[in-house]
């Protein structure tokens, strides 16, 4: 053991070449798996980030439908519950969808492409509404989309 050690030849150009290509190998195996990780954690935060908005968004008008606010205004991209109003705008600035309401505690949700409102009635009355949001992800082709039935109190 100790002759190899005091051994000055070092090594042959071969050995250099084989250690580095494998190093390499082995490097770039590990930067794969690093930048597949990040793009996973990227989608799955753009994913949670549009649910989010539009569970916010079900949240704020089932909230303000069950104060027993009237619905008198109920259709694709409108709604109008007592002085509050939902409607869907474009940004100006980057083209992005978003909900916006108007009234006593105004609200603003990106990334809400679409709702819409429906009433639930019979020939006589309305009895509730059925609400269906959907919202974008940037740079995923499949939209998240919720829907909600909520009666009226008589």
């Amino acid at each position: 053991m100790l002759k190899k050690l005091q051994d000055n030849r070092g090594v042959t150009l071969v050995e250099v070449l084989v250690s580095t290509a494998l190093l390499s190998m082995i490097l770039l195996v590990i930067t794969s798996f690093h930048l597949f990780g990040q793009n996973q954690f990227i989608n799955q935060k753009s994913h949670s980030d549009s649910v989010t908005n539009v569970r916010l968004a079900m949240s704020d008008m089932t909230k303000e439908i069950r104060k027993g606010a009237t619905v008198t205004d109920c259709g694709y991209e409108e709604l109008t519950v007592g002085d509050n109003s939902y409607n869907i705008e474009i940004n100006s600035s980057n083209g992005e969808y978003r909900l916006v309401k108007y009234g006593t505690n105004p609200l603003e949700i990106g990334e809400i492409k679409s709702f819409e409102c429906k009433f639930i009635k019979t020939e006589s009355e309305n009895l509730g509404v059925n609400i269906e949001i959907t919202g974008t992800q940037p740079g995923q082709s499949s939209p998240v989309s919720h829907s909600s039935r909520i009666y009226f109190r008589k």
